[in-house]
């Protein structure tokens, strides 16, 4: 593509170099025109569909007029519609799709897609009788985006543990900073008539609404983050890991009330009268 209604494609919106172009005479499959109208089969005006993504970086309207080089020879289309392309499909998609009357004219390339068993050797036979096709394995292809997908999984999951177990360790060392302190309430609460068993329940309550809360701000932590990574940065749909999520949060939060009541536990035994002498 050369130039839209006479001016220079913006390198930015559409680079200046070879873009796959067909011709269809009815509207292929995957494909869903939402804005103009699709072309009769009789219809002899020299007409261009687009994705509608590549029209929309592009600043084009419906009526422009777009200049192409294919095989040597150059000549213009007028947008009739824009197209909204399944391309998760994996079915041949194009961005341009020219009327028949301009597409008949130009040289041209078959382009399909199939599937074949993994043990099968037919597109190895294929390709011995055929020398001149060219064949992609898209489940190559697959399996990279897999491989990218799954790590970012894990650098999510690695992210959510790193911050549950920094927040255990932030809490953990704020309870041991506060023992003294701990040990004179506990004596006074002790000295007005609480039983120790009281007082560590109400302890123990405390620390498991720590955990609670600290769990529950890393699981959502996670979950934002991991729903963003997916839907902005990989466009997929997200699916929460409910299961680790969920033994996160019972980790997160048995490890918070152990871990708090072991550090308090000298405080709520420590005999109440020589506490208070010594504070």
């Amino acid at each position: 593509m050369r130039s839209a209604n006479g001016e220079p494609i913006n390198a930015e919106s559409m680079i200046e170099r070879e873009a796959n172009l067909t011709w269809f005479k009815t509207l292929p499959e995957n494909n869903l025109v939402i804005e103009g109208e699709w072309w009769s089969e009789d219809d002899p005006a020299a007409s261009v569909s687009i994705d509608k993504d590549i029209a929309t970086s592009m600043n084009l309207s419906l009526g422009d007029r777009l200049n192409f080089t294919a095989g040597g020879t150059n000549f213009e289309a007028t947008v009739s519609s824009f197209r909204e392309v399944q391309w998760e499909s994996f079915a041949p998609n194009f961005f341009f799709i020219l009327s028949p009357s301009l597409g008949k004219g130009l040289p041209q390339s078959f382009i399909t897609s199939l599937n074949i068993p993994t043990d099968s050797n037919i597109a190895d036979d294929f390709i011995s009788r055929f020398p001149t096709v060219t064949s992609v394995d898209l489940e190559a292809a697959l399996g990279q985006i897999r491989s990218v997908v799954n790590s970012a999984s894990l650098a999510v999951q690695a992210i959510f543990i790193l911050s549950l177990f920094a927040g255990i360790l932030t809490l953990v060392a704020a309870i041991f900073s506060s023992v003294d302190q701990r040990k004179k309430e506990t004596a006074v609460i002790h000295t007005m008539g609480a039983t120790r068993s009281k007082i560590f329940a109400t302890v123990a309550a405390e620390f498991l609404g720590l955990g609670v809360l600290s769990g529950l701000t890393a699981v959502l932590a996670a979950m934002i983050f991991s729903g963003f990574l997916s839907t902005q940065i990989f466009e997929l749909s997200y699916t929460p890991n409910l299961p680790i999520f969920f033994v996160g949060f019972v980790v997160g939060v048995s490890s918070i009330a152990i871990a708090g009541m072991l550090a308090v536990r000298q405080a709520i035994y420590s005999p109440a009268i020589l506490t208070l002498r010594n504070y």
